[in-house]
């Protein structure tokens, strides 16, 4: 019976070089710890790391032109003080308008 398997098997799969490349192919794709599913799934984790760096440098580059913008001017600095955190003059009254979220 194993005779008849082997006869039956096709040539190239006789050859132990073949044999070898699949076996080692099988290896580094599928039970490495390197293998290919972690390897895409590595390079996503990279591609949205990178997004996200490029995301903060924006965001500290507009943070950086405000605080400049801030700085320099102090009629800047009262209206962003007033807006943010509802800072008011002695006479002055401050009323929030909040709405409802159902």
């Amino acid at each position: 019976m194993l005779k008849k398997i082997f006869h039956k098997t096709p040539k190239w799969l006789k050859n132990k070089y073949a044999l070898t490349f699949i076996i080692g192919f099988l290896w580094v794709a599928f039970l490495d710890t390197n293998n290919l599913i972690n390897q895409f799934k590595w390079r996503r984790e990279l591609s949205n790391l990178n997004k996200e760096i490029s995301y903060y440098r924006e965001r500290t580059k507009q943070v950086n032109e405000d605080l400049l913008n801030l700085n320099s001017n102090l009629e800047n600095l009262e209206r962003f003080a007033r807006e943010k955190y509802y800072m008011k003059r002695p006479s002055e009254e401050i009323f929030v308008i909040t709405s409802e979220e159902d």
